[in-house]
């Protein structure tokens, strides 16, 4: 039996066209999955972002009413947004956190030697404004 050219010719097309939906419904949903996988990625970014921006600015605001005579900020709340601020502060900067910490326990906030003013504006600040700008650049 000799096959013609043509019956040849007209079989790998059919052939082809019963492929090709399968081969681009394979291709579609594998882009479609990792588009998924990217949106899942971004969006757990996003809230974990929000969530370290809020306890970053809830310890400063917190500072903020505490530092001032005529508030009813409570030692426990400071401490409690200390606590949860120190998983998000670089090592190398827990240690103003920490000292910072005590001078607030000590109950000496208003420090004649203004070495808690000293601490609160030249580490401190600057540690939280640092991690602020680095989600911003994410």
């Amino acid at each position: 039996m000799k096959i013609d050219s043509t019956i040849t010719f007209a079989l790998i097309i059919a052939f082809v066209s019963l492929l090709s939906p399968i081969a681009v419904s394979l291709m579609n949903n594998r882009h479609l999955r990792k588009m998924k996988e990217m949106e899942y990625t971004q969006e757990n970014f996003r809230n974990i972002a929000l969530h370290k921006r809020d306890i970053l600015e809830n310890f400063l605001r917190l500072v903020g009413e505490f530092s001032s005579s005529d508030t009813d900020v409570k030692m426990s709340e400071l401490t409690v947004a200390y606590y949860m601020l120190l998983p998000y502060i670089p090592e190398s900067k827990a240690i103003y956190f920490r000292d910072f910490s005590d001078i607030i326990a000590k109950g000496n906030f208003s420090g004649e030697d203004g070495s808690i003013k000293n601490l609160l504006h030249d580490q401190i600040i600057p540690t939280i404004k640092m991690e602020v700008e680095k989600l911003q650049t994410k």
